[in-house]
């Protein structure tokens, strides 16, 4: 579900007066990160993948002349 997603139920409890909108930019940061970290361990387990190094993300990069925000 779209309002699942991290960022809504924060700004949604900002608005109904739960918490400062600097309190709920707080939360979304921390859950963010949370996130991010819940990736992280998930992509770890998959054994059969294969991870680009930096210099390989580079020459995309170059080649694509495009910069991915890492």
């Amino acid at each position: 579900l779209p309002l699942n997603t991290v960022g809504y139920k924060e700004l949604f409890e900002h608005m109904e007066g739960k918490y400062k909108l600097e309190h709920a930019v707080e939360k979304i940061k921390q859950h963010t990160r949370n996130y991010a970290k819940r990736q992280l361990t998930w992509f770890r387990k998959v054994k059969e993948a294969d991870w680009l190094t930096e210099e390989e993300i580079k020459r995309i990069e170059d080649r694509l002349n495009f910069k991915f925000d890492i």
